[in-house]
């Protein structure tokens, strides 16, 4: 909570277990991963980087 994360939109609804998602956060294996679990660190910005914009 409270930090910025990246994401994609406008890519439609993905129906994630029970959940319906309007947007995929972006994110890279968790370092601790146990085996067989597919747990993830999502990508942040810094809090000066302004919400909305581009991605390169």
């Amino acid at each position: 909570m409270g930090r910025n994360v990246v994401v994609c939109i406008n890519l439609g609804p993905r129906k994630i277990g029970r959940y319906v998602s309007d947007a995929l956060v972006l994110g890279v294996p968790h370092p601790e991963n146990p085996d067989g679990q597919g747990q993830a660190t999502p990508l942040y910005v810094e809090d000066r980087a302004e919400p909305g914009s581009q991605i390169f």
